[in-house]
């Protein structure tokens, strides 16, 4: 641990002012002179605004006598560290060098905006000399060490600081050792699930390595001056009742940190050609809901909530006899499958064609199919019925953003010992010589040993590149994983827009467009030829969804509006390097981003002229981040064949390898967590669903 402040770090602006540029950062381990000091789990009021720090008796900045202090206070705070909470000072200042008098008084301005955003934009932090301190309070004996070391007439709390969760640290510019209890590849919500659990409750030291320039897969934010979107995180279900398995499982992930915000009454919208539907939360009221528009269908509407009932709660123990050990499966699996397996085994349309023959009906009830990511003519009834039966009683979003969950989770991976490091990608898994799972090579050639090594990669990647081709144990998986496609890709417009108070606002409810009411006809049309009409047009509301959006980004708002794309659309792109695809690819994205433009304010038109942002995402974008190689955002497709599927579980054939995430339980955040949850009760060889989930 070392403190130090980089004295030749100073802008011209800073120069001409007098003012010092250097930042000092106290951490558990390092200081670091870049913005992801912000990376530990904030609480809105708990933010100290530090004007000045001072050093008792120092009228002039000496670097070894605050690195001693600082070293001293911060050892003393890890003895207290099960009764902490972190605060984090980052405002600028007059400087740390200079004489002892009393602080220059800076605007208000300044202090109540932080501008610290991701990579693209840290240019912005070096506009203002700052001094970033994180520390751990919460002890007495702590506080009184802090006291004594800052200035206190110099501290206030303050409530309007922007809280970004930079979560871990750069595998460049981070010491790490060599040798960890586990190792985790990659951190979506199905790694930093099972980091955490290991972590929680076994001590474990985990290691968690992100290819990604940040952490958190599918449920990170990225930003753009003035706006803030989330990157996969649209709505998820259940987590409004605090007596539900899904909130107890991140309450207990999360230690409570993580917040949420409910949806409106309907939370979802579906719109065939010039129809609309509305899906409110509660059972009975969506039951009576559609029931009001098909009355000559209340029959076949009781048989398919009763149906959705039944699948997903057969789904339980299907998916727990992924977790028990091998002999135990072979003796009852087949029963603990079974029952999910009766529909689950059948698509959609099949299972929906025998209960009624409206095709406006069967529409409106896959008006969601893009949770999933296949048309009911493709998809696994058993897919279907979990993601509806996950939104029935409606739906909420996490306050502060999607980058709120991974920065929740990290704090319980790290106060074990762990570490979250991103920019780092694994090239492949080391085995033994006895083919077990030792440990993993980098990209630069370094190797990291652990006893565990858990991929939240995917399955394709895990066995088909991260581990040698030629291997014997996994020929058979790797042949069944052949026959399942990738799911969906997809393109994305992030649009911002100003705020006019004078104009309404979007509802907050996701809008499901189509065209008409054969999903499967639309999108083999689309594939066809991609100047069709999309197959499915989805817009979010993610500043809606999020009461503090407007504290953070004062004016403003975002729209998210995702289609399915076929890959082979992007295929000839796959190999270009990233901001560097040539200018036909630019010119993709460009006709890309009028078009979805147009249709956004096509479908919500009080958005017409107001947008003053607009970037498109593409498969090839989704396959450099998340490295996915045909862009796809749900892992393995969510077909019957997928889920008959007896070798894809949590364990696999290489000993000392487990697989998490989606493709160890199923689609979505939900199941991407419960993957993780599998994957840990696995490797500790103990039922940790019923802990986690109890509420």
């Amino acid at each position: 641990m070392f403190a130090e402040c980089d004295e030749t770090s100073q802008s011209a602006e800073s120069r001409r002012s007098g003012l010092h540029a250097g930042r000092v950062v106290i951490d558990r381990r390092r200081v670091e002179h870049r913005c992801e000091v912000l990376r530990t789990a904030q609480r809105e009021g708990d933010i100290l605004v530090a004007r000045s720090l001072q050093l008792p008796d120092a009228g002039r900045f000496r670097r070894r006598a605050l690195q001693h202090r600082v070293v001293q206070l911060a050892k003393s705070l890890r003895r207290h560290r099960r009764q902490q909470f972190v605060l984090i000072a980052e405002v600028p200042i007059r400087g740390i060098m200079g004489d002892s008098g009393s602080p220059r008084q800076f605007p208000q301005v300044e202090s109540r905006r932080s501008d610290l955003r991701d990579q693209i934009d840290r240019g912005l932090e070096e506009r203002f000399p700052k001094v970033s301190m994180m520390i751990r309070l919460g002890a007495r004996h702590s506080t009184d060490l802090y006291q004594k070391h800052v200035d206190n007439s110099n501290i206030v709390r303050h409530n309007h600081v922007v809280s970004v969760h930079m979560v871990g640290h750069s595998y460049k510019q981070y010491s790490i050792e060599d040798s960890w209890d586990a190792i985790v590849i990659g951190s979506g919500i199905g790694g930093l699930t099972t980091a955490a659990l290991l972590a929680k409750h076994a001590g474990q030291r985990v290691l968690v390595l992100e290819r990604h320039y940040t952490a958190g897969g599918f449920t990170h934010a990225f930003r753009r001056p003035g706006y803030e979107w989330d990157a996969g995180v649209h709505y998820i279900g259940q987590v409004n009742n605090p007596k539900s398995q899904l909130r107890a499982a991140f309450d207990h992930l999360t230690e409570g940190r993580l917040k949420w915000n409910a949806m409106p009454d309907v939370y979802d919208r579906i719109s065939i050609a010039d129809r609309t539907y509305d899906f409110p939360a509660g059972l009975e009221r969506f039951r009576e809901a559609l029931a009001d528009r098909f009355p000559s269908e209340r029959k076949a509407i009781d048989q398919y909530i009763a149906a959705v009932c039944g699948t997903a709660r057969a789904g339980n123990l299907y998916f727990a006899e992924k977790a028990i050990p091998g002999f135990l499966a072979k003796l009852i699996g087949p029963m603990m499958r079974s029952g999910f397996l009766r529909t689950a085994s059948q698509t959609t349309a099949e299972v929906l064609s025998r209960m009624t023959a409206n095709p406006e009906l069967i529409a409106v009830l896959t008006g969601q199919w893009g949770d999933y990511g296949l048309p009911p003519g493709h998809s696994s009834f058993g897919a279907h019925a979990i993601v509806a039966h996950h939104y029935f009683q409606g739906a909420g979003y996490p306050v502060g953003g999607a980058s709120e969950i991974a920065g929740s989770i990290a704090p319980v991976i790290e106060n074990a010992g762990g570490e979250i490091i991103y920019s780092a990608e694994v090239a492949g898994i080391l085995l033994d010589g006895n083919r077990h799972a030792t440990g993993v090579r980098m990209a630069d050639g370094r190797e990291l040993h652990a006893r565990t090594i858990v991929s939240d990669a995917g399955a394709h990647n895990t066995f088909g590149r991260l581990l040698p081709p030629e291997m014997a144990e996994t020929a058979d998986l790797l042949k069944e994983l052949r026959q399942i496609p990738p799911s969906t890709a997809h393109v994305c417009l992030y649009a911002g827009l100003k705020r006019d108070t004078t104009a309404p606002e979007p509802h907050a409810a996701n809008r499901w467009i189509y065209a008409n009411a054969d999903h499967d006809g639309s999108a083999a049309r689309f594939a066809a030829d991609p100047a069709q009409p999309w197959p499915c047009l989805f817009i979010s509301f993610p500043s809606a969804k999020d009461p503090s959006f407007e504290r953070r980004f004062p004016g403003r708002s975002t729209i998210e509006v995702v289609a399915p794309v076929p890959y082979a659309a992007f295929g000839r792109w796959a190999e270009t390097r990233w901001k560097r695809r040539g200018a036909d690819y630019d010119q993709f994205k460009q006709e890309l981003t009028t078009r979805l433009t147009a249709d956004l304010e096509k479908h919500v038109p009080e958005v017409r002229g107001r947008i003053n942002y607009a970037e498109v995402s593409t498969p090839v974008s989704t396959r450099h981040f998340a490295n996915y190689q045909n862009g796809e955002i749900y892992g393995l497709s969510a077909t019957p064949e997928r889920f008959r599927m007896r070798s894809l579980s949590a364990r696999t054939p290489v000993r000392n390898l487990y697989l998490t995430g989606s493709d160890a339980c199923t689609s979505g955040v939900a199941g991407a967590m419960f993957g993780g949850i599998i994957a840990a009760s696995a490797i500790l060889e103990r039922n940790l669903v019923r802990k986690v989930t109890a509420a």
